[in-house]
């Protein structure tokens, strides 16, 4: 019989080469990278844009304008698209993020020349219709309300503005007001501006014969593509101005408190992000976390409690985020401190540092089971322009990394007073 008592033994994880995506080139200059898996006749296209939220002149411009855009062409209404997709069982994300955005479709590949002839409609000729952007809006606004509601919302709205700045392009908050500012020819400036006739990339995997490559050619491949992107200077996404600082946002009726500790960082090309991503997950990145164990399990102070390392392509950040009762806000940032303060005085025992390090080589093994999967890794290392050997030099140090590096990162990027707070509920 099991004993249960007795942890199972921590086995050292090998990690294989990562595998790269072949690739190709559209009629138009485009270039396809893909994974082929032919398991099943199912393939997923992602069609990479590099204009993210920091091209958009005002707030919800680039977010606006991607959803939309998947709405309805000038030669198809919403209502046919949205047919069509349930016709032929396809269906379709779109993922706007800070530098860049994602359009995905999951489809059969015997409907692919359908499906791809509507998205190159809607890409190279969207209809931006008045009903459906007004229609959009109202939705929008009337979630931005409800997440106003809670203090999550709350906090996540304001934390990127206290740690980069109001007007840093990773940084801002939204407000209900940015809802009735922006207008439908602000959403077709930024599609001028940032999308039409501008590259973009193909992203593929699943099952790519060759009748799946010559229907993306004749799709895909035959959208205009005319005009370079214009690049933002680096020197708008300086943070040497950053000086913590510890906020508080009142909602006197709330049951939680919402808790957000922060840096601003760097990307992944500095040469500190994989020692500072063992530090992190070490405090509060997986389960078995300190963090946790604290927190959670010790003081039950939380359902949850976790520290994340979040970049950009050209930044990035440190956060630690929970929810806790109101009436033990107070305890629990006391713990927060304690545990951090550790990590950036005391050497991290060797047991503790093998159980992490085999948690985070097992989860990078995770990360790369089946096209997809591989497909989601090359996405990252392409739009964060990583050299092919990214994950092996992360499995590499994971593997290498000792606890007087761990200490030297986390005294330098982590301490205490160098970090900034937000907390939003009842004091």
């Amino acid at each position: 019989m099991i004993n249960r008592k007795i942890a199972p033994p921590v086995n050292s994880v090998s990690i294989p080469d990562f595998l790269m995506p072949q690739k190709y080139t559209l009629s138009n200059g485009a270039n396809v990278w893909y994974y082929n898996a032919p398991v099943s006749d199912i393939s997923r296209i992602s069609v990479i844009f590099h204009a993210g939220t920091i091209y958009e002149s005002q707030k919800l411009q680039a977010f606006f304008t991607y959803q939309l855009l998947k709405q309805g062409s000038i030669q198809k209404s919403s209502q046919q698209v949205a047919e069509l997709l349930d016709f032929y069982g396809s269906y379709t994300e779109m993922e706007v993020m800070k530098d860049f955005c994602c359009f995905t479709i999951y489809n059969l590949n015997k409907y692919a020349q359908e499906i791809l002839q509507m998205v190159a409609e809607l890409i190279e000729s969207p209809g931006f219709y008045e009903t459906d952007f007004e229609v959009y809006r109202k939705k929008q606004k009337q979630r931005f309300l409800v997440n106003m509601e809670k203090v999550s919302g709350m906090a996540r709205n304001q934390f990127p503005s206290l740690l980069f700045g109001k007007d840093h392009p990773y940084g801002g908050e939204t407000n209900y007001t940015d809802y009735d500012a922006i207008q439908l020819n602000d959403i077709k400036q930024f599609y001028n501006d940032a999308i039409k006739e501008k590259p973009f990339t193909v992203l593929v995997s699943g099952a790519v014969n060759n009748h799946l490559v010559e229907v993306i050619d004749n799709t895909l491949g035959k959208i205009k593509i005319s005009a370079l992107l214009k690049e933002i200077s680096s020197d708008v996404f300086n943070v040497s101005d950053y000086k913590p600082k510890k906020n508080y946002l009142p909602k006197k009726e709330a049951l939680q408190n919402a808790i957000l500790i922060g840096v601003p960082l760097f990307n992944r090309k500095h040469p500190d992000y994989f020692p500072l991503m063992v530090a992190n997950t070490l405090l509060g990145g997986y389960f078995g976390s300190r963090l946790m164990s604290n927190i959670r399990e010790d003081k039950g102070y939380t359902y949850g409690i976790g520290s994340a390392l979040a970049t950009y392509k050209n930044n990035g950040y440190f956060i630690i985020s929970t929810e806790v009762g109101s009436d033990v806000c107070a305890d629990a940032l006391k713990e927060i401190y304690i545990e951090i303060e550790k990590l950036c005085s005391r050497k991290v025992p060797e047991k503790e540092l093998n159980v992490v390090k085999s948690y985070m080589l097992g989860d990078l093994l995770r990360d790369m089971d089946g096209p997809f999967a591989l497909s989601d890794r090359f996405k990252n290392m392409y739009i964060n322009n990583l050299p092919d050997t990214y994950y092996p030099n992360f499995a590499e140090a994971i593997k290498n990394v000792n606890s007087d590096e761990i200490l030297r990162v986390s005294q330098r990027y982590l301490t205490v007073e160098n970090l900034t707070e937000l907390v939003v509920g009842k004091k």
